[in-house]
């Protein structure tokens, strides 16, 4: 029997539903047991991701039983973007559930909170709107890493999904990295976008000109517009010539481009383009300034954690920006998750969820694979 039942997912609009803070849910539910597994998936080409050339996904996904369900999470820590490691988040799990005799799943706040600097095990665990209460021995854990608080986080997010029969549909754009369309005709790119109103685009591994030129074809590809990623390889001077280069009208914002961050303050200055915050979200623990010119929150829940998360989409909506939820090459697990949260955060946002495909077939579907490609490492039992 495959791991996880509903696994059959493409990398576009997947079904979430909304308003998981809201309406009645019978609370606090019994969790029963926790049982984690490393899986490992196959890129069905080597991934370049930033120094590093990635052939495999290693994740480590979470089973709980809650009165009598199976519930599915995701620990998806990212390398080369993540500071923690899968084994670390599998040891920090084990810190926090070994010797636990009894846990409690229930609703808390508003979903905006966050209070896992310092959490107490005996008091309980509040992660977003995820109140996890706990009996056993006392010890102290600082500081969840963000995949961990993640997986725990959306607990009740994806256990209320299981309870309610209304679905939504969130929408994700096409994403286009360095190594797509080597190989492909112009025939073959038009008919691959045609039908696209959003693209994004990693841009900035290369030279300024080389990725001029890819904008250009894009361009002459399809009708709509462009987002573009480039993961904070510009300087001010780059990002001022690739306006005077492409047609500005066709691009949407362009994403963390700035080596520099201080130069966000002058962003008007040198570039007609909005731009959106993404590594600058991760990257530190301080809420960003708003800054002219500032159009959209890139959230990686992977990377922020939950609870983060949650509270940077009330400071996009404070800052009067747009929230877009973004992968960061999670299993089918992690990226239904991710659409149930970009359902219930931003249900008509056209969201960054595309990464599924760079998974081969078989990786790409979690539990259709052969017995032993999941190794359970552990179990918990309450």
């Amino acid at each position: 029997m495959p791991i996880w039942k509903n696994a059959h997912l493409t990398s576009r609009n997947l079904s979430g539903n909304r308003n998981y803070f809201s309406g009645s849910v019978i609370m606090p539910e019994r969790v029963e047991a926790l049982t984690l597994y490393r899986h490992t998936l196959d890129f069905s080409r080597t991934l370049n991701l930033a120094d590093l050339r990635l052939k495999t996904r290693r994740v480590l996904l979470l089973k709980w039983r809650v009165n009598g369900q199976e519930v599915y999470t995701e620990v998806a820590p990212l390398p080369g973007f993540s500071e923690e490691t899968l084994d670390a988040c599998e040891q920090q799990i084990r810190m926090l559930f070994s010797g636990v005799e009894s846990v409690q799943l229930d609703a808390w706040g508003n979903g905006a909170e966050d209070v896992s600097r310092k959490l107490e095990v005996d008091l309980g665990l509040k992660l977003g709107g995820t109140q996890l209460s706990f009996s056993g021995r006392r010890r102290t854990l600082r500081n969840l890493f963000p995949s961990v608080n993640f997986a725990i986080g959306s607990l009740l997010m994806a256990y209320q999904q299981l309870q309610r029969s209304q679905q939504h549909t969130v929408n994700s754009c096409t994403l286009l990295t360095e190594n797509d369309w080597v190989n492909d005709t112009k025939r073959q790119r038009n008919e691959m976008l045609s039908a696209q109103q959003i693209v994004k685009l990693k841009v900035g591994a290369k030279p300024l000109d080389d990725d001029v030129q890819r904008i250009r074809r894009i361009c002459d590809s399809f009708t709509g517009r462009l987002r573009l990623d480039a993961n904070q390889q510009w300087t001010s001077n780059d990002v001022e010539r690739l306006c005077q280069s492409i047609d500005c009208n066709r691009i949407e914002w362009l994403e963390d481009p700035l080596s520099d961050s201080i130069l966000y303050k002058k962003w008007c200055d040198f570039c007609p383009i909005p731009f959106a915050y993404d590594e600058t979200l991760y990257q530190r623990e301080h809420d960003p300034v708003w800054n002219k010119g500032l159009q959209a929150f890139i959230l990686k829940p992977s990377l922020l954690g939950y609870s983060r998360t949650q509270s940077l989409s009330v400071l996009a909506r404070q800052y009067g920006c747009r929230q877009v939820l973004s992968s960061s090459f999670e299993s089918a697990v992690g990226i239904q998750l991710l659409h149930t949260l970009a359902a219930n955060l931003a249900p008509d946002e056209v969201h960054g969820l595309d990464t599924l495909k760079y998974f081969s077939p078989l990786s790409s579907m979690a539990g259709e694979r052969g017995k032993g490609e999941y190794e359970k490492v552990a179990t918990f039992n309450f």
